[in-house]
């Protein structure tokens, strides 16, 4: 067997893992994220450490197979849930922009994707939506513009 065959079932195989346990990453972030405060439940220091456990869990289970996107947006995403658990924990008062903070790594911000997003793009969702994003950027609009000109002259090769 060739090497690229063998990348090509490897990749297969990742993804086909990310199919079955990205989902209950998404749920948990759902469940204990966006629905818990849509519900107008109590953010408390339970709430928090319950979601901690579950986060922790998914980790323990799906981190190996993480992008490193995904692994950064949910390292960056647990650091913050871990900041609001310790204030809970110790009675002090959380902001509504630490608790909004959550959902702007969760769903992205500025214009950059979110966890969401890499977990959907690593499934293949989000594959031309990512594509057409960095289109925009128009620092990657003239390098694509020069490397194609660079190719049609044969000026410059990459």
């Amino acid at each position: 067997m060739k090497f690229n065959e063998l990348k090509q079932m490897q990749n297969a195989e990742v993804l086909k893992k990310r199919m079955e346990l990205y989902p209950k990453i998404w749920s948990v972030l759902l469940i204990y994220g966006r629905n818990w405060m849509l519900e107008g439940k109590e953010t408390d220091a339970a709430w928090a450490r319950e979601f901690l456990k579950k986060l922790n869990a998914c980790a323990a289970e799906c981190g190996v197979i993480f992008s490193q996107p995904v692994y950064a947006s949910f390292f960056k995403y647990r650091e913050a849930l871990m900041a609001i658990e310790r204030k809970l924990a110790a009675g002090e008062v959380v902001t509504a922009a630490e608790f909004s903070a959550l959902e702007r790594i969760a769903a992205g911000q500025e214009g950059q994707p979110g966890l969401g997003t890499h977990l959907k793009a690593d499934l293949g969702s989000y594959q031309d939506a990512i594509f057409r994003q960095e289109w925009a950027d128009p620092l990657t609009r003239v390098l694509t513009r020069l490397h194609s000109t660079a190719r049609r002259t044969k000026i410059i090769a990459f």
